[in-house]
């Protein structure tokens, strides 16, 4: 009997075997998640809807994004994910300047409590807070994600949609056989880009971190995509549009007695110069919030698909014969912290685990 597998479990192998084994043969699920899974797939609906204009819609993509980061689906069940202590965000999450004062009016809380509580999950640890203190921090993160996402909406329609020329497909459902295994995938976009000649094969990733120059070439994601659509589309080009969770402030300053504009400055108090007096007025800042956009575009090498195809034989065959083969040095560095399946591994522990068979 074949396999038919898909990019994420493709990627769950190589990151580790054993883990693979508990998650996809032995269906054994943590019972957190981590946000950025569930922020990237509320984002991705939101942009679907961008990017098909010509269709009928009663919603926006922030109306899109807006629910679709309240609710979805976690282990078979429709979540509520404001306030759920089950949500794991990283510490980059969160973001002060972000926070609006209809925000902190929600959180029935001072904006300094918020901070507060905020360094106290990031040095002790998100499981020494009391209940209370859980439901409260992730209510703070989730509200800053929430506005990042409205930010990356707004940098992709004003970024990102001027270049794209012609979108030939958006989630198109890509299969590859080999007669007796399959592999599985949804390309995000397809679409000609300004300053090129062929279709791209496009995919959407938000990050904390800068993506290197290179990270196209180097992608199994976009060599197999590639690899699948390249007779259909004519082309060998694939991209990634990277939106920053790090969003850049723009920082304002405009001096509260004189009026005098020290943005970009450090000053603590107004610096200028009046009749040879130091004004010393307090500021007004305020913030201008922009998503930095990395529109990364390059040739996939065709060495490249072979050495992925060549690796996914590799995987298949693996998973075929049961050999799951542990990678220790996962254990503590998946995704930045440590395995799902860590007191399992090591303790023999359902803690933190459910059976979902």
């Amino acid at each position: 009997m074949g396999n038919r597998l898909s990019h994420s479990q493709v990627s769950k192998f190589q990151q580790c075997g054993k883990a693979y084994e508990f998650w996809y043969v032995k269906k054994i699920r943590p019972t957190k998640m981590r946000s950025a899974l569930m922020f990237g797939s509320a984002l991705d609906k939101a942009i679907g809807v961008l990017l098909k204009p010509d269709e009928d819609k009663t919603k926006t993509p922030e109306q899109i994004f807006s629910y679709f980061w309240r609710f979805q689906d976690v282990n078979g069940e429709n979540t509520y994910l404001p306030d759920n202590p089950n949500l794991v965000y990283a510490k980059s999450d969160f973001d002060k300047d972000l926070l609006t004062s209809e925000d902190i009016k929600k959180l029935g809380v001072s904006k300094e409590t918020i901070i507060e509580l905020a360094e106290k999950r990031n040095a002790q640890g998100f499981d020494n807070l009391s209940q209370d203190e859980k439901t409260l921090c992730n209510e703070a993160f989730w509200m800053c994600l929430h506005n990042k996402g409205l930010y990356m909406i707004d940098a992709f329609r004003k970024k990102v949609m001027p270049r794209l020329r012609k979108i030939h497909s958006t989630q198109e459902f890509i299969e590859l056989d080999n007669g007796e295994d399959k592999v599985i995938g949804y390309i995000d976009i397809v679409a000609e880009v300004e300053g090129h000649n062929e279709p791209i094969v496009l995919d959407l990733k938000t990050s904390a971190v800068h993506y290197e120059e290179d990270s196209v070439v180097t992608s199994p994601q976009l060599s197999l995509y590639v690899h699948a659509v390249s007779e259909k589309y004519q082309t060998k080009k694939a991209g990634y549009i990277v939106l920053n969770k790090n969003v850049i402030k723009n920082r304002i300053k405009i001096c509260k007695k004189c009026n005098h504009d020290g943005s970009g400055g450090r000053h603590k108090t107004c610096n200028n110069d009046i009749d040879g007096v130091r004004c010393n007025g307090d500021w007004n800042e305020t913030v201008s919030p922009e998503v930095y956009v990395q529109f990364l575009i390059d040739a996939i090498p065709e060495a490249t698909e072979n050495l992925v195809l060549d690796n996914i034989d590799d995987i298949n065959t693996s998973i075929k014969t049961g050999h799951f083969t542990r990678n220790l040095n996962a254990c503590t560095n998946t995704y930045g912290g440590v395995c799902d399946y860590i007191n399992l591994c090591y303790r023999n522990s359902m803690k933190g685990l459910i059976n979902k068979e």
